[in-house]
């Protein structure tokens, strides 16, 4: 599992949402380092860790509703689903 391009898809989604704030928010994350354009250009964390965060951070932003509707369009796209993007309900 590429937790890289789970996490940028993840932003990617939420910049439908909340726009250029999603990779503010994103940049924030420590131990990852994303690009203004979105892309995770470093992981210096254990993936599921960093994804965890960053849906954390969203959430103080959007709400949890919007989260899961991310967390949903997400999953639908792999094959294994990371614990951090199952469902809390």
């Amino acid at each position: 599992m590429d937790f890289k391009e789970i996490i940028e898809q993840v932003i990617a989604e939420q910049q439908h949402i909340i726009g250029p704030v999603a990779v503010q928010h994103a940049q924030k994350v420590d131990g990852m380092d994303v690009d203004d354009d979105g892309q995770v250009t470093a992981i210096e964390r254990d993936g599921e860790t960093l994804l965890k965060e960053l849906l954390f951070s969203y959430k103080a932003v959007v709400g949890e509703q919007a989260v899961e509707v991310v967390k949903r369009k997400v999953r639908n796209s792999l094959d294994t689903v990371p614990d951090s993007l199952k469902s809390d309900h």
